[in-house]
């Protein structure tokens, strides 16, 4: 069998060989099964699952589903040990409509993709980003933790960051409320030494407008296109924005620099305090862009980050409650494949509930500016599968 190997963008670095047998696995290998193979035998691999899944059985009666949702689906909850400091890395939110995938460059990081938003830029008119928002700090909690967990909840739709540092504990709570493009970040910073903090939104588009006025900063962008997107018939959103305002922390707008504009938390010791950022996709019946995202604060600071918080864990749960999965085998296999569907489960719920189609070359959760990406496995039919 003739194999091309580690090539480069451009064609190089080939390796060029000829092998007899090539096996592919959805695990990691023990060294001992290493060896085995390298040797020619075969060595059965145990269930070495942390979690016995015998714990959480799912019965039916009466036509409906019996089991602890709670306990079976958060089996499957991603957690990281360590801070995600690559977009790769990066934990996915989202209502259905807007996605926000979350890591931990620098600070808290959020990316904002409004499935609504279509612009037309260069050749082509596609979805396109709102914007990025970063939650900074100085001494910065993720670079002095001792300690460290990161977990997507996906029963709850939320994620829980904690970091334990020698001045204290740090615990943010990160959600996208249901019903409405806002993203609701809650900081319980208990450290004793002085932190000063920051909350800066950025763009990488030339034309987009910044704002900040009365502790509120704003980014908006123009969709540059009337017309319609191919795929669907509603109409189109004129105008994106992406604003944000800090309750419980005093805040002060600082100068637009570059393509960036930042709120200054200032600086003190223990603080409790929440972040609220809009994303809507406007269209010229709803207003000004600005004072409707306004509105979208205001009324979101009215109810509190508690009531949005118990909105959301009510819509999971009953998200969650239609079905359920349960597999089990000798070597964790059919764990793993429950767990890949829990994982898709989730991630159409966090974009495909949305007036528009999630675009099937990375739907709500591009990473990297407005770049996407074709895998070998994607096209426009594909759409059908993630809607």
């Amino acid at each position: 069998l003739p194999l091309r190997l580690g090539a480069d963008n451009q064609g190089g670095a080939l390796f060029r060989g000829r092998l007899d047998e090539v096996r592919l696995y959805c695990r990691v290998l023990s060294r001992e099964e290493i060896a085995a193979r390298y040797a020619g035998r075969e060595v059965n691999r145990s269930l070495t699952s942390a979690v016995d899944l015998s714990r959480y059985p799912v019965a039916c009666r009466d036509g409906k589903l019996l089991a602890d949702y709670p306990a079976l689906v958060g089996h499957n909850d991603v957690v990281y040990l360590t801070p995600a400091l690559y977009p790769f890395e990066a934990l996915p939110l989202g209502n259905g409509n807007l996605g926000v995938p979350l890591w931990n460059q620098d600070g808290m990081y959020y990316k904002f993709n409004n499935g609504s938003f279509w612009r037309f830029l260069g050749q082509v008119t596609a979805q396109r980003s709102s914007g990025e928002a970063r939650l900074s700090d100085s001494p910065g909690f993720l670079e002095d933790a001792t300690d460290f967990k990161q977990r997507l909840s996906l029963y709850e739709g939320v994620v829980y960051t904690r970091a334990t540092t020698p001045q204290g504990e740090v615990r943010v709570t990160s959600f996208v409320a249901q019903d409405q493009d806002l993203l609701v970040v809650h900081v319980d910073d208990r450290r004793s030494g002085p932190v000063r903090r920051r909350l800066t939104l950025s763009h990488w588009v030339e034309d987009v407008r910044f704002t900040g006025e009365d502790g509120l900063i704003a980014v908006d962008s123009w969709s540059g296109s009337p017309d319609k997107p191919p795929i669907t018939g509603l109409p189109l959103p004129t105008t994106s924005v992406l604003a944000a305002r800090v309750e419980g922390l005093p805040a002060t707008v600082e100068a637009q620099k570059d393509l960036t504009i930042s709120l200054d938390l200032g600086t003190g010791g223990p603080a409790e305090y929440t972040v609220y950022l809009a994303a809507p996709a406007v269209r010229e019946e709803q207003g000004e862009p600005l004072a409707y995202a306004r509105g979208m604060l205001e009324a979101a600071q009215r109810r509190g980050w508690e009531e949005l918080l118990r909105e959301n864990k009510r819509f999971w749960a009953d998200f969650w409650e239609k079905s359920a999965l349960y597999l089990s085998g000798e070597d964790a296999t059919a764990e793993y494949f429950a767990q890949l569907w829990y994982l898709n489960l989730y991630w159409a719920g966090c974009q495909s509930r949305g007036p528009y189609c999630p675009k099937f070359d990375g739907g709500q959760f591009v990473l990297e500016k407005d770049h996407r990406s074709w895998g070998g496995m994607y096209w426009y039919q594909n759409t059908r599968q993630l809607f």
